[in-house]
């Protein structure tokens, strides 16, 4: 058979959605609850969309440096695009290998590509700026592997939690932990000292 996707249209909007929660239900024991279309005509499920609304995530931006994630997916991930109502007051973008999204002369150079999800970044602000970044919500338990170095990290969830709460499954491995004020979670001793909040 072919493989399918429920899709809806908002006309208020004219925006097409993807539902991104499928889950096909065998009620009576015989439903059918395969991933492409089964053969023949008999066979049947029933089935729960869920299709997310479209949210604004606002990021206010401080001239200096500071770190960025997001909670929200876009429909373009181009870190270019993302960023184009604040490019004139970038300096430049930095991934955790080092890759750049930067002018030189009067083009950018996007050395990152899409912006990760997964990944938290480091911005160099020449001005103040908020950006503003439209899709659906991203799930703030989304796995983030993290390798034996530093790291840029994203932070998905969409109200503030302390940060030794957050990062509660990793502290076993973890150094320290600093934010964009240079404050640190950080082991003295058996205790660790929580100075992000």
């Amino acid at each position: 058979g072919n493989s399918y996707t429920f899709k809806s249209w908002d006309a208020s909007e004219q925006q097409e959605y993807t539902a991104t929660n499928v889950t096909l239900n065998d009620p009576y024991g015989d439903a059918y609850t395969g991933a492409v279309f089964p053969d023949g005509d008999g066979q049947y499920s029933v089935v729960e969309l869920i299709f997310q609304d479209v949210v604004q995530q606002e990021i206010t931006l401080d001239p200096g440096y500071q770190f960025i994630s997001r909670n929200v997916a876009p429909a373009d991930l181009d870190l270019q695009s993302v960023l184009a109502n604040i490019l004139n007051s970038v300096e430049f973008v930095k991934d955790s290998d080092a890759n750049l999204l930067r002018k030189i002369g009067p083009n950018w150079v996007n050395g990152i590509g899409d912006w990760n999800l997964t990944e938290g970044y480091l911005i160099k602000m020449a001005g103040a700026a908020t950006l503003t970044i439209e899709g659906q919500p991203v799930d703030p338990q989304t796995q983030i592997n993290l390798t034996r170095t530093y790291q840029f990290i994203p932070y998905l969830p969409t109200s503030p939690q302390d940060a030794v709460t957050a990062l509660s499954t990793i502290l076993d491995n973890l150094a320290f932990a600093k934010d964009s004020d240079a404050n640190l979670l950080r082991k003295i001793g058996p205790n660790w000292v929580n100075n992000i909040g």
